[in-house]
C-alpha cells in the first residue's frame, strides 16, 4: 500500500513523491501544510526536471520523468 500524506486543497502526495522531491532539492518545507505558493514551486521544479531529465535518448520516460509526471498530476 502506498503511504499518502494529505496537503492543502485535498491533494494527496505519496511518501515516495515527497522523498523524490527532497532528494531533488525542491525548495519546500514538507513538515507543514503546503501553501498555494508551495504548489507553484513544486509544479515549476517538476516541469523543469521533466524537460531536462525526464526522457532518455529514445524519448522513453526515465524514473525522473515518471515521478515528475506523477507529481504534476497530483497538484493540478
Amino acid at each position: 500500500m502506498i503511504e499518502r500524506v494529505r496537503y492543502g486543497g485535498g491533494r494527496n502526495v505519496s511518501k515516495n513523491q515527497i522523498d523524490f522531491m527532497k532528494a531533488n532539492e525542491f525548495k519546500v518545507n514538507f513538515d507543514s501544510e503546503l501553501s498555494d505558493e508551495d504548489f507553484i514551486k513544486i509544479e515549476e521544479k517538476a516541469s523543469y526536471l521533466l524537460q531536462i531529465k525526464g526522457f532518455d535518448k529514445y524519448y522513453d520516460p526515465t524514473y525522473t520523468g515518471i515521478m515528475c509526471e506523477s507529481i504534476i498530476d497530483v497538484i493540478e
